[in-house]
């Protein structure tokens, strides 16, 4: 089923996100009890995320890879990408959209790893840091994975 902002509605005991491209849709779903939710994102085009740097970033957040460098405008999707998986996985904890500039992401592009925090706000401070990121790219796909 769905929620009140179209949101998938899960079986008791189940945590779960969907993501989709417009070729591709991925379903993730975990026993609840293992986690206290999991969310994916998938994005393939890199042009859609050209200029709007400043509503996905906050000023000190990077993707530091001193060997790639990465142009602006990966490193923009990657931090969008993580940042969608981190927000489908507590939208049911915290029951209300959380804007992009509450949430800093710290992503080491070497190893696909990223964590969280939101400065700002403790209650969504303390939720966030209890979950781990990975993120992949691949050809002109990124993929991330929170929980």
């Amino acid at each position: 089923g769905q929620g009140a902002v179209k949101e998938p509605v899960w079986p008791e005991g189940i945590s779960g996100s969907i993501t989709h491209t417009r070729k591709i849709c991925m379903v993730a779903l975990a026993a609840s009890s293992d986690y206290l939710g999991v969310g994916i994102d998938l994005e393939s085009h890199r042009d859609e995320f050209e200029g709007i740097g400043r509503m996905i970033l906050r000023p000190e957040e990077t993707v530091p890879d001193p060997a790639r460098r990465l142009p602006e405008i990966d490193a923009v999707r990657l931090v969008f990408s993580a940042k969608e998986a981190i927000y489908k996985a507590i939208y049911g904890r915290v029951g209300r959209f959380v804007d992009f500039h509450e949430v800093r992401t710290e992503i080491r592009a070497r190893t696909g790893h990223y964590t969280a925090t939101a400065p700002e706000d403790p209650v969504l401070d303390r939720l966030i840091q209890g979950g781990t990121g990975r993120i992949v790219e691949t050809g002109d796909l990124v993929f991330a994975l929170w929980h």
